[in-house]
């Protein structure tokens, strides 16, 4: 689903949500450390780090420049999350080459709040 007006005029590009997830057990021993072990993975300077709870789970949102594309924004939420003895962490990236763009903010902020992490057991 694409939102034509908020496509680059130059780059014909328009913005990007990608939601991955990392098991981490064994790179990291707590949640807080899972948070700074994919931090360090980004490999890059942040214009602006927060850190919150996400459904009660430690969370960092950063934002910084693309590294292909210096016009691009990356905005990344980190939830970390610790079942069963094993570490997780749930990622949601948004992307785009108009990141002052009122209408891109306000669907960026929805997607990030909307970002939620649920165990559901299996017994």
């Amino acid at each position: 689903m694409i939102n034509d007006r908020l496509r680059d005029p130059t780059t014909k590009r328009g913005p990007l949500a990608l939601v991955g997830m990392d098991e981490l057990t064994g790179k990291a021993k707590t949640p807080e450390e899972a948070l700074d072990w994919e931090l360090r993975a980004l490999k890059t300077q942040f214009f602006w780090q927060t850190t919150e709870k996400v459904c009660g789970h430690p969370s960092v949102t950063v934002a910084y420049a693309g590294r292909k594309d210096p016009r691009l924004r990356n905005t990344t939420r980190v939830v970390s999350v610790e079942v069963d003895g094993r570490l997780y962490a749930a990622i949601v990236t948004t992307m785009s080459t108009r990141p002052d763009d009122r209408t891109y903010l306000a669907a960026q902020q929805a997607m990030l709040d909307g970002f939620v992490v649920e165990y559901v057991s299996r017994a």
